[in-house]
């Protein structure tokens, strides 16, 4: 199934995918609802076959199957893209408490851009502390700035949007080879908002 998936195929990887989890739920479920999830964005179906993993295994669920997430975080990006960003830094934070968790590649900058959104700034700037200290790409300078602008300090937030784009030219920043990952940017919306910023000094 997974080639169809990745030449745009949809309906023939979810004819097969179908196969593969009636055969072994345990060993796809995860897989189906990670490929809802990135490829076709469709959250709520993805939501399904995560909780329904949980139910069906005694063990902790694990990673995607390219280890960059873990599939409860998947859980909480799906709520994010439901537009329910509390149900979503609820269900992040759990998994993060988890005695079982490995830190996933960008889940910090996820979370804190979920409290951006909700205008919580300053537990946003702490989170992206963390993910530049885990994995220092161009996104966390690019919210810090909108952090700092909506905190008042116009001159951090330039100064973060120049190192977003020093980051960006260097080629740190949030990749994956086959879509645009939730949160990431481009390097058009770091000069555009670095316009603006400009212009309010």
């Amino acid at each position: 199934s997974v080639p169809y998936a990745k030449m745009g195929l949809i309906h023939e990887w979810y004819e097969i995918m179908n196969k593969a989890v009636e055969i072994n739920p345990e060993e796809h479920l995860g897989w189906r609802g990670w490929y809802h999830w990135f490829f076709m964005h469709n959250y709520q179906k993805a939501i399904d076959d995560i909780e329904a993993l949980e139910r069906l295994v005694p063990y902790d669920i694990g990673q995607t199957g390219d280890g960059n997430y873990h599939l409860n975080v998947i859980k909480g990006l799906c709520y994010k893209g439901l537009d329910q960003p509390e149900k979503a830094i609820q269900v992040i934070e759990s998994t993060i408490s988890s005695r079982d968790y490995v830190q996933d590649g960008y889940v910090m900058l996820h979370l804190g851009v979920l409290y951006l959104e909700l205008k919580q700034y300053k537990k946003a700037l702490d989170l992206f502390v963390n993910q530049n200290n885990y994995n220092p790409i161009s996104e966390v300078n690019y919210y810090n700035a909108i952090c700092y602008r909506n905190l008042g300090d116009v001159e951090k937030a330039i100064a973060n949007l120049n190192e977003a784009l020093n980051k960006y030219d260097r080629q740190l920043t949030m990749t994956d080879s086959y879509r645009q990952l939730p949160d990431e940017i481009y390097r058009s919306d770091i000069t555009s908002l670095l316009e603006q910023y400009k212009a309010e000094k």
